[in-house]
C-alpha cells in the first residue's frame, strides 16, 4: 500500500482558475451551473501541506506524475489595501449533543493544543466560517484544520487559523484544531488565506504539520476529508473567493458548502444520505471496489483511481482503451477546437491554426491527472478523455466540433471514469470534482461568488 503524502493537490482542481475566462470562451462554460469568475481571480496556488515558514516551497496536486509544460505560475493574492467593514458574526444554532461512533484509538503522536473558542470577534473580511457537525459525533469529538498559506509572504508562508481569525505562521509545529463550540455550530471570522485546505477529522485528531498530512489507505484508520479554498482580495477590494469540495484524491465525508454573499447563494457537495449511495455504487463496479478502505466493518473511504494504480489495486491501462480509439480515430479524421484544427501524426495529436501544438499520447494516469499540453488544450482534452466525449458518435451532439459540453452524453463509453461519473450522480446538482480540471465546461463544485461572501457553512452530513 502506497502512503506516500500526496504531493497533487491544487493547480488541477480549483487553483487554475485564472485561466477560467479563456476556458469558458473555448469550452462554451455552463453559466447556469457555474458562477461567475471575477477578472481577479488567482492563477496557481501551492499545496497547503505545512512546513518550516523558512523551507516550505509550493508544491502541486491533484495534478499527474507528469506534470504539464503549461502549469500556471503560483502568484500570490493581492495585498490588502481596504479592509471591509465587519459584518455581524452568524448566530450559532443549538444541537442536542449526539454519542460518538466508536472509532480507532489515536496514535501515540503528540497533538497540539487546541486554540480557545470565539464567535464575538468581528472578521476583518467581513466573512465567517461557519462549521455545521450533523454526524452522531459530538463536536467534542471533530476535528477541524484550516491551512494555507500566509498570502504575500516571501518565501511562502504556512499558517493556520485560529479561532479568533488570525493567521499563525506554523513552523515545525504540529497544527492545532480549531475548538468546536460545546454544541451547535462553531463560527470563525475568516482572514485571507492563501492555498488552503480545511481538514475535518471524527473521533481521533489527524497530524498534520512540518510537511506530514494522513495517507488514504488502511494505515490511516481516522474518519477524514477536506475541503480547498482560496481567499484574496479583488482590485476594488471585495474579497475574491475559490472554493470547492473534492474527490480529485479521496471520498470520506459528506460534507456540503453553503456559500453566501449579498444577493446570491450556493450550495456544492454531497448531500445527506448519499454517502451509503456512494460507496454502494462503489462496490458494485468491479473494479472501483478495489479503491475502498475500511476498518473494524466502517468504511473510512474511497481512493481515487491514480492512487487506486499507484498502490496496484487499479490496472494501469484503466482507460488505454479509450485513449488508443481516440488517436487511431484521429489518424484518418479531424478534430475542431478552439479554431484550431489537429490530426495524428506520428504518434503525437497536432494542433495548427490558433493554436500550435503537439500532444503525446497519455497514459491512463496521466489522462486522469492532466494530460501534458499547453493552454486550455489540457483540460480540453482531460476532460474528453475522462468523460469519453472526444469521439463523435451517434447522439451526440456536437457531432465533430469540440468540445462537447452536453452533461448528457458524458460516461457513455466503455471505458470510461466510472469513479468520476459517480461523484457527479450523487453530488448536489451533479456538479463534482472527480478527476483533474474536471471543472471543464462548468461541471466542477467550485464556488466563486461574485463579491465578498458574508459566510461559507461547512456541513457535515449524518451516515
Amino acid at each position: 500500500m502506497n502512503e506516500r503524502p500526496d504531493p497533487r493537490f491544487d493547480r488541477r482542481t480549483f487553483l487554475h482558475l485564472a485561466s477560467a475566462t479563456a476556458l469558458a470562451s473555448c469550452a462554451g462554460g455552463n453559466s447556469s451551473t457555474a458562477p461567475p469568475v471575477p477578472a481577479s481571480s488567482p492563477t496557481a496556488v501551492p499545496t497547503p501541506i505545512v512546513t518550516s515558514a523558512a523551507t516550505s516551497q509550493p508544491t502541486s496536486s491533484a495534478s499527474p506524475v507528469s506534470t504539464p509544460t503549461a502549469s500556471a505560475t503560483a502568484t500570490a493574492v493581492p495585498t490588502a489595501t481596504a479592509v471591509p467593514t465587519p459584518t455581524a458574526a452568524p448566530t450559532a444554532t443549538a444541537k442536542p449533543t449526539a454519542t460518538a461512533k466508536p472509532t480507532a484509538t489515536p496514535s501515540a503522536a503528540a497533538t497540539a493544543t487546541p486554540t480557545p473558542v470565539s464567535t464575538t470577534v468581528p472578521s476583518p473580511t467581513g466573512t465567517y466560517l461557519v462549521i455545521a457537525n450533523n454526524t452522531s459525533f459530538p463536536n467534542s469529538a471533530v476535528y477541524v484544520y484550516a491551512i494555507g498559506f500566509i498570502p504575500n509572504s516571501n518565501p511562502l508562508t504556512s499558517a493556520y487559523i485560529t479561532n479568533n481569525g488570525t493567521l499563525v505562521p506554523a513552523g515545525n509545529s504540529l497544527v492545532p484544531p480549531l475548538t468546536l463550540a460545546a454544541t451547535g455550530d462553531t463560527i470563525v471570522p475568516m482572514p485571507y488565506i492563501t492555498s488552503a485546505r480545511v481538514w475535518i477529522s471524527l473521533g481521533a485528531p489527524l497530524q498534520l504539520g512540518d510537511g506530514m498530512q494522513p495517507g488514504f489507505g488502511s494505515n490511516t484508520p481516522q474518519l477524514y476529508d477536506w475541503f480547498e479554498l482560496n481567499y484574496g482580495q479583488s482590485g476594488s477590494g471585495t474579497g475574491s473567493l475559490f472554493i470547492n469540495t473534492t474527490q480529485v484524491d479521496m471520498f470520506g465525508l459528506p460534507i456540503t458548502l453553503q456559500i453566501n454573499w449579498a444577493g446570491g447563494s450556493q450550495t456544492v457537495g454531497v448531500p445527506n444520505g448519499q454517502r451509503a449511495a456512494i460507496f454502494a455504487a462503489m462496490r458494485a463496479d468491479p473494479v472501483l471496489t478495489n479503491l475502498i478502505v475500511s476498518s473494524g466493518g466502517t468504511d473510512l473511504r474511497v481512493m481515487a483511481i491514480n492512487h487506486g494504480i499507484d498502490s496496484g489495486l487499479v490496472p494501469a491501462t484503466y482507460l488505454d482503451a479509450y485513449i488508443d480509439a481516440v488517436w487511431s480515430y484521429y489518424t484518418t479524421n479531424t478534430l475542431q477546437y478552439a479554431q484550431s484544427t489537429a490530426r495524428v501524426v506520428g504518434g503525437n495529436l497536432v494542433f495548427t491554426g490558433a493554436i500550435s501544438t503537439s500532444v503525446a499520447q497519455p497514459t491512463s494516469s496521466q489522462a486522469i491527472g492532466g494530460v501534458n499540453a499547453v493552454g486550455t488544450v489540457s483540460p480540453f482534452l482531460t476532460a474528453g478523455l475522462n468523460r469519453g466525449t472526444l469521439i463523435p458518435a451517434t447522439g451526440v451532439n456536437n457531432a465533430g466540433q469540440q468540445p462537447d459540453n452536453t452533461a448528457a452524453d458524458f460516461y457513455q463509453t466503455t471505458p470510461t471514469n466510472a469513479y468520476s461519473k459517480i461523484f457527479h450522480q450523487y453530488n448536489l446538482n451533479n456538479l463534482a470534482y472527480g478527476f483533474s480540471f474536471d471543472d471543464f465546461g462548468g461541471f466542477s463544485s467550485t464556488v466563486a461568488p461574485p463579491t465578498t461572501p458574508t459566510s461559507i457553512t461547512a456541513t457535515l452530513s449524518a451516515f
